[in-house]
């Protein structure tokens, strides 16, 4: 039996845990006795989410993500993410909070520990059908939690008097001597729970987790028929001769709102003296649409309506500076470099550049609470046309 945890350098592969119906050993500070196999392309299909867990471990530090799924769970399944920082802008007894987005999607008995050595507001997000009957927060510094309503919500931490004797941070499997004792704090978690340690997954340096794959979530159910999707050609001015290519996916088919994504990194990438670019976005799409809008460079999105549209709200994710105009009747929401929403991404699959696609869709799903439907980038572009009735029911890329 393998006793050392998986340790994933960032790759981002799906790992199958085996044996996910055995029972977990009773010994509560080690519990690396979960045998681990890795296969290609198969999921757990036990109470336990699959690969990656974390989204942005900083592996260009240095730094890794250690990851450990027990054999099966009996019960509530516990799962355990932490790190120590979310930036690295401390020291010297400054101490400025940092922001951690942790979506949940998985259904069934679930709890969820969250720890980390400096101060962090996380933020919990749950897909439709998702379950989570409790979180616990573990630090030194102060944590703070925002998540649904009728989640209980339980905080351990040091700092500010409060001196809890749970409090505690670990972010290494096996624990590396550093200093946040990974073992306390699983032993903690398990002690304010009254649980077994189902899953770990740290990293000194992260913010962005993703639960999800094997918690037996039900699949959505199917519709008549597909919706009414954009003309395939939605980007008109991808930067070719720069050696730019366009990306494009649609859904099999949509069940509820149609979330249409346009993806760029800047509008015009051969013009670095204007400090804000403007993008142009004609949408013409008759039915339940969401339009979301994503560029790394500040950019002024120019939406305008055709006769037959209908969009019940832009969301714009986004680094620098994001402006939309728009009808006053269509409701904005906007996610800067402030927000842990923010993101932006352009290729599709990612292409590692930095911009990371994967981040962006999950981001838009959770902000409207709804799959996303369509996707279309290109690294520099500037105009867009989202029109037409016709059905695109491709398979998603590969």
């Amino acid at each position: 039996m393998n006793r050392n945890p998986v340790t994933l350098g960032g790759a981002l592969a799906l790992v199958c845990w085996s044996a996910c119906a055995a029972h977990v050993g009773d010994d509560p500070a080690d519990p690396r006795g979960g045998e681990v196999e890795q296969g290609e392309g198969e999921l757990c299909e036990g109470p336990l989410a699959v690969q990656p867990v974390i989204l942005d471990c900083d592996v260009e530090s240095g730094y890794q993500v250690d990851s450990w799924r027990a054999d099966s769970v009996e019960g509530p399944a516990l799962h355990l993410a932490a790190i120590y920082q979310t930036h690295g802008e401390h020291g010297g007894g400054v101490h400025p909070p940092g922001d951690a987005l942790v979506e949940w999607k998985l259904a069934g008995e679930h709890v969820l520990a969250l720890s980390a050595y400096e101060p962090v507001n996380w933020t919990i997000t749950l897909a439709p059908g998702a379950a989570l009957q409790k979180i616990v927060v573990f630090g030194y510094h102060e944590q703070t939690v925002t998540a649904p309503e009728g989640i209980k919500i339980e905080t351990f931490y040091y700092e500010g008097g409060l001196q809890d004797p749970l409090a505690s941070c670990g972010y290494s499997l096996p624990y590396n001597g550093q200093g946040c004792d990974t073992d306390v704090l699983i032993a903690n978690a398990e002690q304010a729970t009254g649980l077994k340690l189902a899953s770990f997954d740290g990293c000194y340096d992260a913010s962005q987790f993703r639960f999800e794959g094997c918690g037996g979530l039900e699949p959505p159910r199917e519709p008549e028929e597909c919706a009414p999707a954009a003309d395939p050609e939605v980007i008109l001015d991808c930067d070719f001769a720069s050696g730019y290519e366009i990306n494009s996916w649609r859904a099999d088919a949509v069940d509820g709102p149609a979330v249409h994504v346009i993806g760029i990194y800047d509008v015009d990438s051969h013009n670095p003296g204007q400090p804000v670019e403007e993008a142009e976005v004609e949408f013409d799409l008759p039915g339940d649409n969401i339009l979301v809008l994503s560029a790394y460079e500040p950019t002024i999105w120019k939406v305008a309506l055709g006769p037959q549209a209908s969009l019940s709200k832009v969301v714009v994710i986004g680094y620098l500076d994001q402006q939309v105009k728009v009808d006053d009747s269509v409701p904005v929401e906007i996610y800067e470099a402030d927000s842990p929403l923010a993101a932006c991404g352009y290729s599709l699959p990612y292409n590692g550049g930095g911009c990371d696609t994967e981040v962006l869709l999950a981001n838009a799903a959770a902000i409207v609470g709804h799959p996303v439907t369509a996707f279309d980038g290109c690294y520099d572009a500037g105009l867009f046309r989202i029109a037409g009735d016709a059905s695109s029911c491709e398979p998603p890329p590969q």
